[in-house]
Parts: C-alpha cells; sequence; structure tokens
C-alpha cells in the first residue's frame, strides 16, 4: 500500500503553523534599559526614632533602570524592573534602589506582594509608571512610584531591538519605608525622592516561547515535507534488440 503525503496538503499545514506562530508572537516581551543622572533637588533620609534624622542628597547620581515590558498591543505592562539611583554607598540604611516583580492590573492581583503599571510605547517615545498594589502596601507597610518619560530623535519601532543615542528624557522617583528595624538605629523610617534626566536607552526583543515552538515546529514541517516528497519518475528503460 502506497501512502501519499500530498506535497501540497503538507505545504498547506506548514503555512497553517507558520501563520499560528505569527499570531502567538503578537504578545510582547522586550527588555530595556536607561541610563540617566539625578537632577539638583534630590533627597534621602533615615530617621531613627528618639534620635537625629540623618539626610543627603542623590544629585549628580547615576540613574540605572532595567525593565521588561511584556503583554500584549494595548494592554502592556511592566513585568519586572529594577532601579537604582546611586552608586554611592552610606553607613546609614539610605534607599538608593528598588526592583520587583510586576502583574497586569486586575482584582485577582490587587493583593499580590508585587507592582503594577502605566505603559505607552509609540513610534516617538514612550511613558512608563510603575507603582505598588495594595497588597505590597499590607505586607511590607512601603511605598514606591517610578514615573518617566522618553523621546526619539527619529521614529523608531516601539516593539523592535534599537538602540537611539538621541534619546532623551526625564522622570521621578520616590520611595518611603516606614516602621523599619535596625540593629544599631533601632525602628527608623527611610525615604527618598528627586527628579532625573535619561540619556540613553537600549532595547532588545525576548522571543515568546510559543514563538519559539512555532518555529521549531514549522522546521519540522518543512522537513517532513522534503523528506516524503514525491520523487520523480525514472525515464522507462530502452528495450533490448
Amino acid at each position: 500500500m502506497k501512502i501519499d503525503f500530498g506535497g501540497a496538503k503538507l505545504f498547506g499545514a506548514v503555512v497553517a503553523a507558520l501563520a499560528l506562530g505569527s499570531s502567538a508572537a503578537q504578545a510582547v516581551e522586550v527588555s530595556m534599559a536607561f541610563t540617566g543622572v539625578v537632577s539638583p533637588g534630590s533627597s534621602g533620609g533615615v530617621f531613627p526614632y528618639g534620635s537625629e534624622p540623618l539626610s543627603t542628597s542623590f544629585d549628580g547620581q547615576p540613574v540605572q533602570i532595567s525593565l521588561t515590558i511584556a503583554g500584549e498591543p494595548g494592554a502592556l505592562y511592566v513585568s519586572g524592573f529594577s532601579m537604582s539611583w546611586s552608586q554611592a554607598s552610606y553607613s546609614a540604611p539610605f534607599i538608593t534602589g528598588w526592583s520587583g516583580p510586576g502583574l497586569p492590573q486586575s482584582p485577582d492581583n490587587d493583593l499580590s506582594v508585587a507592582f503594577y503599571s502605566n505603559v505607552s510605547l509609540g513610534a516617538d517615545g514612550g511613558s512608563i509608571q510603575v507603582f505598588p498594589t495594595d497588597g505590597f502596601l499590607a505586607a511590607t507597610d512601603a511605598d514606591f512610584d517610578l514615573d518617566f518619560s522618553y523621546s526619539f530623535s527619529q521614529p523608531q519601532n516601539p516593539y523592535g531591538a534599537f538602540t537611539d543615542s538621541g534619546l532623551t528624557g526625564s522622570g521621578s522617583f520616590g520611595a518611603d519605608e516606614i516602621f523599619l528595624s535596625d540593629p544599631i538605629l533601632g525602628n527608623y523610617d527611610a525615604s527618598s525622592s528627586g527628579q532625573f534626566s535619561l540619556s540613553r536607552l537600549a532595547q532588545t526583543i525576548v522571543p515568546e516561547p510559543s514563538t519559539w515552538a512555532m518555529l521549531v515546529l514549522g522546521a519540522c514541517l518543512v522537513g517532513l515535507a522534503r523528506r516524503f516528497r514525491p520523487k520523480a519518475a525514472l525515464p522507462p528503460r530502452p528495450q533490448a534488440g
């Protein structure tokens, strides 16, 4: 019994699989990295109970922001981020950085110990805000806010890989922790806030797992199509005279 894999049918399966992969690839996952400098007017402090407050300024200190954007166009969110606004070290535990996982904004996630975000990406620039969920506030008694926007010197694909040396941007950060404890300081409050300017952005694409799966499946189907394609008929042998 001869099995006919039908080149046309198999080719159709390949096209359908690749189309499915293209549909799955509509999900966005990109890594973004910003650098900048803290503007004049920043402040940070530690306020031990029953002691003199300690304070400092972060003016002129570097800002570094790394984050991952996930979701679909029109419903993007920050799935993870880290930010630091000082490379200096201090004898007191000033707040000089923050990081954490992020979740889409939904009632189901309100009590999670995580962060929410507002994300807008466009060809000319974008804006991103990160702020804690109610669950984070309740569990840690701490607050955090990162809010910034940026613009490109020329239009870019907001979901592609790019580096634009002409990027400009600015933003603000703020953090408060209360009722913390330290072996030396005892109970204390700590806070920081300031404005910053941005000067550089690098962005790379992180393929979705479903996209990888569809690409592998498509390659396998193409291989099968080549392996089982109908062989060309050989010309008849000449009959002996």
